[in-house]
């Protein structure tokens, strides 16, 4: 007569679940890993431009406290009853100082940002900044075209850009090409890269042309239909 053994083994739900849940976090583990040592290859570190951040913020924040300081002493400067002209013109060139230290300092912050957290919290290709700056001359002007990848660089963007500045003519409206203005000649704005890229040189209008904005228009990968544009009046900026 066969014998049958009844083996009973203890039902744990709790267990399998706690390792099922252990697998996963490790599979999450390594697919992070494998995907931070693809940037660090690619020589990206979130960790630098994060760190970088954090130092033009701590620098920000100092500047405008001296700035403020000094404002405090302008003030009683001025309102005092023997006024020191050359105190008060040392602690305003001071300030001046200060205020363009700031405006450089919060540049080079949102650059960081865009390139690392944009606003939108869309990644991709994107046209960080057109900025004109007045020359010597009244229609001498240089330009500086920023652009830049955001969040995701795994990839190189390469492509195309087309700049078009509107403005009136004659007393019509009219569009002309940056390659038209561009001082010594311009062949066209062609990009490569996997962070940001910037293009810049003069350009100089026409006598009779009035200027009022600033169409950029990128081609990724040289393509009509996935084109995208962005406007920015003129001037984006003086200086």
């Amino acid at each position: 007569m066969t014998k049958h053994r009844l083996i009973v083994r203890p039902h744990r739900p709790g267990r399998a679940w706690v390792l099922r849940l252990f697998g996963l976090v490790l599979v999450a583990a390594a697919i992070f890993g494998v995907f931070r040592y693809g940037q660090q290859r690619a020589g990206f570190d979130r960790s630098v431009a994060d760190q970088r951040i954090a130092e033009l913020t701590q620098s920000l924040r100092a500047v405008r406290r001296d700035s403020e300081e000094l404002g405090d002493q302008l003030a009683l400067l001025e309102h005092s009853s023997v006024v020191d002209r050359r105190a008060r013109d040392t602690v305003q060139g001071s300030i001046s100082d200060m205020q363009k230290e700031i405006l450089e300092l919060r540049e080079e912050l949102e650059f960081y940002r865009g390139i690392v957290s944009p606003e939108d919290a869309e990644a991709g290709l994107k046209i960080q900044d057109f900025a004109v700056n007045q020359g010597p001359d009244p229609r001498l002007y240089h330009y500086r075209l920023v652009l830049i990848q955001a969040i995701k660089h795994d990839k190189r963007a390469s492509g195309t850009v087309d700049v078009i500045i509107y403005g009136i003519q004659g007393g019509e409206p009219v569009g002309l090409n940056l390659k038209e203005l561009a001082v010594g000649g311009l062949e066209g704005l062609t990009f490569s890269f996997k962070y940001f890229q910037g293009f810049e040189g003069d350009l100089f209008l026409p006598e009779d042309f009035l200027p009022g904005r600033i169409e950029v228009t990128v081609f990724p990968g040289g393509r009509q239909r996935d084109a995208f544009r962005r406007s920015f009046n003129w001037p984006a900026r003086v200086g």
